[in-house]
């Protein structure tokens, strides 16, 4: 069974934000950016940020790549510009008394 195309370009688009996104999170690990790399290996569980800096890139990243995918989908299937319609005009707006009761203060 095959994916829908729409399902297939929103995978493909969010593997490749993915991708990007963890590059650039071990790029950062693996230049010592910001001593990232030295703070991991300082900490007890430092193979964690190994693992969730790149995957909060990724997913960030991904997520990011799929909005701009379908935001800039172009879709020239519908027409563009609308009726043309005249607007009716005659429409006025009327005053309309509303009684408000006093407030008691407290």
């Amino acid at each position: 069974m095959q994916l829908p195309s729409l399902v297939q370009f929103i995978i493909r688009h969010a593997l490749a934000g993915a991708g990007l996104g963890a590059a650039v999170g071990f790029g950062l690990l693996l230049a010592d950016a910001w001593g990232l790399a030295t703070l991991a290996r300082q900490a007890n569980f430092g193979f964690a940020a190994w693992v969730l800096l790149p995957w909060g890139f990724a997913v960030t990243f991904g997520g990011v790549q799929v909005g701009i995918a379908v935001m800039l989908i172009d879709d020239d299937d519908e027409p563009r510009g609308g009726k043309r319609q005249r607007l009716d005009r005659s429409a006025v707006p009327v005053a309309v008394p509303v009684k408000v009761a006093p407030r008691k203060r407290r």
